[in-house]
């Protein structure tokens, strides 16, 4: 594993992508989520607050089965493009980020060989705003609620069909913006599609809720 450097601003800034080898490929984690990293690091946040709207292609599918444990799982391919749009909570820097958000290989694993079961997606993005590009990953649950009771308003059942959530976490790697320079991502989504035995297909619509977390320029 070796370390990349963004930008260092002083002995305590560590911005950075890691990069690491898996059976012979360079694999790159986005994610500004190091405890040490976010203590230290002088920073300035930004607030991203976005709703989303697209389309899943139709998906890829094949059916994994699995002898010892005695299981079944769908497994799914596809693409995903969504139009990004912003909400009240945006920031000035946010508003950047208006666009177009597209994760040409998103992959999903479900229960049972069944799409409108419990599963994972997770998918690699490219973020197209305003004179500004970011590239990082999502990754979350499909087919759960996490908005029920006891604990919130009853708004779902623990099972509710065609919804995702998760966390998406990013980099900005293209810029015409000098306050964007070396800034991440990282915050939490929620999607909502028609479930179907494959999978999601066709419209969805979403939210996207997080911070920009920009280095210390000064």
């Amino acid at each position: 594993m070796h370390i990349t450097p963004i930008r260092h601003d002083g002995p305590d800034a560590c911005l950075f992508i890691v990069q690491y080898y898996i059976r012979g490929m360079i694999m790159e984690e986005y994610c500004l989520d190091e405890p040490g990293v976010i203590l230290k690091s002088r920073m300035c946040l930004e607030a991203l607050s976005k709703n989303a709207r697209g389309r899943f292609s139709p998906p890829k599918d094949e059916i994994q089965t699995c002898k010892k444990p005695l299981c079944k799982t769908l497994k799914t391919v596809q693409t995903l493009e969504v139009e990004i749009e912003p909400w009240k909570c945006d920031s000035k820097l946010g508003d950047r980020f208006n666009g177009r958000f597209i994760v040409e290989r998103f992959v999903s694993a479900y229960e049972e060989g069944d799409g409108n079961r419990r599963g994972i997606h997770t998918g690699d993005f490219k973020w197209i705003g305003q004179g500004v590009v970011a590239e990082g990953r999502i990754s979350g649950v499909t087919n759960a609620g996490t908005h029920r009771r006891p604990v919130f308003d009853d708004c779902q059942p623990c099972d509710a069909h065609g919804y995702m959530e998760g966390r998406f976490c990013g980099v900005v790697t293209e810029t015409q913006v000098p306050e964007l320079e070396g800034c991440h991502l990282l915050g939490t989504y929620r999607f909502r599609f028609d479930p179907t035995s494959r999978g999601a297909d066709g419209g969805m619509e979403g939210t996207f809720e997080g911070e920009l977390l920009c280095p210390c320029q000064g």
